[in-house]
């Protein structure tokens, strides 16, 4: 008995073919409409029990401010609280790491390593209050501390977890300006044509 070997030339237009085949069919888009799902038809059904102009609110999560990423590494006794005294010893340490008072770019490397970025909420120009550039020990000490009872909303001297914590509600789509011009070109938004001079 014999083998037939195909050519390698049948072998290539095979492949290819598949190949093709198998990007096509990823490509197609298919006629048939998704069901919503359970929540999509809850929040339609919230959508249209509300009065007009009222966009319902949807938490979208939560978030640690950077400050608060500071303020959980001050927790010397790992109680998931931060205590005034824990935030002195930690003001001080903070204090400790740098060799002078610090100038913007001091800061901005003390800022990205504990805050996570330069631009991070406090930033370098709400420490040094009295702009010489460069920030106090005082100025240090004082910015922290203003930062930690804006935090502690139930007042009682010290930080949880949940004080650190924002949430926010997702933004609903903007509504489009009626009968007027709208940003997608021409009256109406209809778009396409060449904008208006």
């Amino acid at each position: 008995m014999t083998k037939h070997i195909q050519p390698p030339s049948r072998l290539l237009f095979t492949a290819a073919l598949i190949g093709s085949l198998s990007l096509s069919a990823c490509a197609t888009k298919s006629n048939q409409k998704a069901q919503p799902s359970d929540r999509q038809s809850q929040e339609k059904g919230q959508r249209k029990n509300q009065g007009k102009g009222q966009a319902p609110k949807r938490s979208s999560g939560t978030f640690v401010k950077p400050i608060g990423l500071l303020f959980s590494g001050m927790d010397s006794n790992n109680d998931a609280i931060v205590t005034k005294s824990e935030l002195a010893a930690g003001i001080q340490t903070e204090w400790s790491g740098f060799e002078r008072n610090p100038s913007l770019i001091d800061f901005s490397f003390w800022s990205i390593a504990k805050l996570g970025s330069t631009d991070s909420y406090p930033t370098f120009m709400m420490f040094d209050k009295n702009f010489n550039s460069l920030v106090s020990g005082e100025e240090f000490s004082e910015r922290l501390d203003t930062e930690f009872t804006k935090l502690d909303i139930n007042k009682d001297g010290q930080l949880e977890r949940s004080e650190m914590l924002v949430a926010f509600a997702a933004p609903e789509g903007e509504e489009k300006p009626k009968g007027g011009k709208s940003d997608k070109g021409g009256k109406g938004g209809k778009g396409g044509g060449p904008p208006q001079r």
